[in-house]
């Protein structure tokens, strides 16, 4: 922020300190604006004309005076919602250019951080809204959004907030762009969008299987495609784990790897082909929560009682640790929980993990409408009203198009655990 700091100084003044005499007259200039003095060796030492050290606080409240902000602090709060502010203006006059080259330029110019992300972010949505196809693809070509620069939570942000756009288009993409390497890396991998996998999910998927752009694009979609068969109660495919290896293997794909094998082996110890998934993929042990995902879905969207147990002995959430986009695998941690406890016939237990589930938390709209069948079941038990079939499920399900939500799945939900009375 410092160095952010003297650049202001620079533009609020009208010339660059490269000598003595630029900070003389600076020293003059800012006790004529704030009424602080402020020596001109220490503007020296400041910019690097002469040797010294850290600037004092007093010495930065004045230069943020100076550029018109109350003291340092106040500039540290405002200052980087302006320049942000700023960039988006530009990004957006740039973008009602026909020539889109200076946009790029700008783009790739951005210091580095979540501001330039927002910004890229901003730019493909209206590329993709406006149906600029040459454009996109040049935006993508040029790889100017790089997923591995950002933590892994942003880049989830990244990949959903297109999501919600494309899920919201009348029509899908070109598929030159669905296609490219960069749309595949930076979106399609880290979106996963459950509750759209007969939908623009699912037909973006089906248009990758014909020439997937990479080996891990390769692995994820065998993956996915099994997990939409047993939704659909279809057979499944002889997947075998090594078939499957991806080294180094992304945390997120390893758990899908893993619910493979557990819907292929469904009397198989879940540990065991934990264990075997290590050893074959070269795994870091112990897991984070981004490998946790998928099962933590999985267990949810199937009921799987298994799968559930395991979670619930393996993931330790830290609530402290989770990163804001993150909140979602909180919540649906929780609502595993509570389907954990009442597996278990243990009421209390299963209504205060519930109580603790806030379902607008779950990330939209990649889960909510798929997590929202498990989440309206386990309150109807908890409830004790298990046997109506609400309306707001039924069009959810139907919505879905999956068989494995069904009236009679609703009802098998939990055959064997004791109904809440209320």
């Amino acid at each position: 922020m410092i160095a952010r700091l003297k650049n202001e100084v620079v533009k609020s003044c009208g010339f660059a300190l490269t000598h003595r005499g630029h900070c003389e007259l600076l020293s003059k200039l800012i006790l004529q604006r704030t009424d602080t003095f402020v020596s001109y060796n220490t503007l020296r030492r400041l910019w690097g004309l002469a040797p010294g050290g850290a600037p004092q606080r007093k010495t930065l409240d004045a230069l943020a005076q100076f550029c018109g902000y109350a003291d340092y602090a106040n500039y540290n709060l405002v200052a980087p919602k302006l320049a942000f502010w700023q960039q988006q203006a530009e990004m957006h006059r740039l973008l009602s250019s026909r020539d889109k080259e200076p946009l790029f330029s700008f783009l790739e110019s951005a210091e580095d951080g979540l501001e330039k992300m927002q910004l890229l972010l901003d730019t493909l949505r209206h590329l993709l809204l406006t149906e600029d196809v040459e454009a996109t693809l040049t935006f993508l070509d040029k790889a100017l959004y790089k997923p591995e620069d950002y933590p892994y939570a942003y880049q989830i942000h990244f990949a959903a907030s297109l999501g919600q756009l494309i899920r919201g288009l009348p029509h899908l993409p070109n598929s030159a762009i669905l296609s490219h390497p960069s749309m595949v890396d930076g979106v399609y991998l880290r979106l996963v969008d459950y509750s759209s996998l007969e939908g623009y999910f699912g037909a973006w998927s089906d248009l990758l299987q014909h020439s997937p752009p990479s080996k891990e694009c390769a692995v994820f979609l065998a993956c996915l495609k099994q997990l939409r068969r047993h939704l659909n109660g279809a057979p499944l495919s002889n997947l075998a784990s090594k078939d499957l290896a991806v080294l180094p293997c992304p945390p997120p794909l390893a758990g899908r790897i893993l619910t493979v094998q557990v819907l292929q082996h469904p009397e198989e110890d879940i540990q065991v082909l934990c264990n075997q998934l290590v050893d074959e993929l070269n795994l870091t042990l112990p897991f984070d929560i981004n490998f946790f995902h998928e099962p933590l879905m999985l267990a949810l969207m199937v009921n799987h009682r298994p799968l559930t147990r395991w979670l619930c002995q393996n993931v330790d959430m830290d609530v402290n640790r989770l990163e804001h986009f993150q909140l979602h695998d909180l919540h649906a941690q929780r609502l595993m929980m509570a389907q954990h406890h009442l597996f278990e016939h243990n009421l209390q237990e299963a209504q205060v993990s519930f109580d603790q589930v806030n379902p607008k938390e779950f990330l939209q709209p990649s889960c909510y409408d798929i997590l929202y069948f498990p989440y309206r079941r386990i309150q109807a038990h908890l409830e004790g009203v298990p046997n109506h079939y609400p309306q707001d499920v039924r069009e959810m399900t139907q919505s879905l198009g999956h068989s494995c939500f069904s009236e009679t799945t609703w009802h098998t939900w939990f055959c064997d655990v004791p109904i809440a009375r209320t």
